[in-house]
């Protein structure tokens, strides 16, 4: 696991605050899912090229 400082826009952070509480996950959960659920888009463009 890796730990690092990310600076975030105000209405950013807000945005995310507000679906992790929706979600029912910590800022960082959220941050990790948003990250991740990225990452399987960007693949899956990549396989189908």
């Amino acid at each position: 696991m890796v730990t690092f400082n990310l600076r975030l826009s105000d209405e950013v952070n807000e945005k995310i605050v507000k679906i992790a509480q929706e979600e029912k996950r910590s800022k960082n959960q959220e941050i990790e899912f948003i990250l991740s659920e990225y990452i399987k888009q960007h693949e899956e463009k990549e396989k189908n090229k």
